[in-house]
């Protein structure tokens, strides 16, 4: 038989609405049959890295997001699809796995099986802050707060390091 490509992908930039696709054809091979009957399991394995936790509903998107076609030839073609996933909250070494075990079946019954497996790793988005004015009187100080600037990191594994001020 011919493995499954396993890709591997790139959280976007902006992953606030990825979409996932890609896909490839499995090959199994038998001696003395020609009709091998090729099935996916219903819906793929998802699971993540230590310290990611997954929403239900990105948890059960990625689950149906393989799905098989049985060419008749003893390859099937299998297809990644999903869109609108908020992927953003991924930091540089989280990942997420999805795994979806082909089977192979002969005539007689016999089985063989492989797994084609996507994994998504996150990416370092940049974090983000907004503008901010402060008036103050003539002579006075003004001690600023970190939260005058509006920094957020959607990764939510940096703080504000240091902020510079332009007259």
């Amino acid at each position: 038989s011919t493995a499954a490509v396993d890709p591997t992908v790139n959280e976007a930039v902006d992953a606030s609405s990825q979409v996932l696709s890609g896909g490839g054809t499995i090959e199994f091979g038998d001696d003395t049959d020609n009709s091998l009957t090729i099935a996916a399991q219903t819906n793929s394995t998802v699971s993540a890295s230590s310290g990611v936790t997954l929403s239900n509903s990105l948890q059960n998107a990625l689950a149906a997001s393989i799905t098989l076609s049985d060419k008749g030839d003893n390859t099937a073609d299998w297809t990644l699809n999903a869109d609108g996933l908020d992927l953003d909250f991924l930091a540089v070494g989280d990942s997420i796995t999805i795994q979806n075990v082909v089977t192979a079946t002969d005539d007689d019954g016999e089985t063989v099986t492989d797994t084609i497996t996507v994994t998504i790793n996150g990416t370092n988005d940049a974090p983000t802050a907004a503008n901010n004015t402060v008036t103050i009187s003539e002579d006075t100080g003004h001690e600023f707060a970190a939260s005058e600037f509006n920094f957020a990191d959607v990764d939510g594994d940096d703080a504000l390091d240091h902020i510079t001020i332009a007259t």
